[in-house]
């Protein structure tokens, strides 16, 4: 009996075995199909996307097109109007040519270069003929800050130009916004004195390194200011050169307390020009403001 009991255990053992096996088998058939559907539905659905992604490229594609077209046609017109207003890259009188720009030129200019301004938002291409012209006209307006960042933009693609160094400068220097736009001022200048000519007009040469001294005046850096006005002024034989130099010289003499070296250049200062000396007065509050001038005049 108990024989028949062993065997009858073995044999339930066995079929429980194989139904367990068998469950097994089919749970993992079942699996295998689920996950062959997920995946079939997955692929269809990467398919789709990867279909609507070339749809979207290729309107992308024909949108920059028409971007590009748009700003090409307006670069043509800022260029146009630009040229009529007499502002050249090549001259450095765009201080100048800035204050006698018309209100019509001036007006226009804004115009076409805001518009080139939102379409160049949505475009990363390179293009520096198109960041001068876009300088210029900010310049014309006074938005200097602007007109620095396209000049900016423009020397990373051309390094060696040292016109463009110079106004890149000149707009940094124009902003007035920061110590951090009066570094980027004395590092457009100290980059156009790398790249300028041998054969430049000595006068250009005088500016440059006044205007870098002037920076370095802002800075409060009086003894590299100096030194760099002092060069400059030994190239200098132009009006407006020998007066700027010495107007820079006299707000680093008053900054200094040098009573004697700023006499003797507010002197040179005044026989010049009268006009620049009063500035230099009215300068010297913001810049030396315990200096007493009256006890030296």
């Amino acid at each position: 009996m108990l024989d028949f009991f062993k065997e009858y255990l073995v044999f339930v053992n066995g079929l429980l075995s194989l139904a367990v096996i068998g469950f097994v088998v089919r749970f993992s058939l079942f699996m295998k199909t689920a996950f062959k559907e997920k995946e079939d539905v997955l692929l269809k659905r990467l398919d789709a996307l990867d279909e609507d992604l070339k749809r979207t490229e290729k309107w992308a594609d024909r949108n920059q097109e028409e971007l590009e077209d748009e700003r090409d046609k307006l670069q043509l017109k800022l260029d146009q109007v630009l040229a009529d207003a007499n502002i050249d890259i090549h001259s450095f009188d765009l201080m100048n040519a800035v204050q006698e720009i018309s209100s019509e030129f001036k007006s226009s200019l804004k115009e076409i270069s805001g518009k080139i301004e939102t379409l160049e938002s949505s475009s990363n291409e390179d293009n520096h003929e198109l960041n001068i012209s876009m300088a210029k006209a900010f310049a014309s307006n006074g938005e200097w800050y602007k007109a620095a960042s396209q000049y900016d933009l423009a020397t990373r693609d051309i390094s060696d130009n040292w016109e463009l160094y110079f106004y890149k400068g000149m707009a940094f220097a124009n902003s007035r916004n920061s110590t951090a736009t009066n570094l980027k001022a004395l590092q457009a200048y100290a980059d156009a004195i790398v790249y300028l000519p041998k054969d430049v007009d000595p006068n250009m040469r005088a500016r440059l390194f006044i205007y870098n001294g002037a920076m370095l005046k802002r800075l409060g850096r009086i003894d590299e200011a100096e030194y760099h006005i002092v060069h400059g002024l030994k190239y200098a034989t132009a009006h407006y050169e020998v007066n700027d130099g010495l107007y820079n010289l006299g707000c680093i003499y008053a900054m200094k307390g040098d009573d004697e070296s700023y006499t003797e250049c507010s002197s040179r200062l005044k026989n010049n020009d009268p006009s620049m000396h009063d500035y230099l007065l009215l300068r010297i509050n913001d810049y030396a403001p315990e200096f007493n001038v009256s006890k030296i005049q």
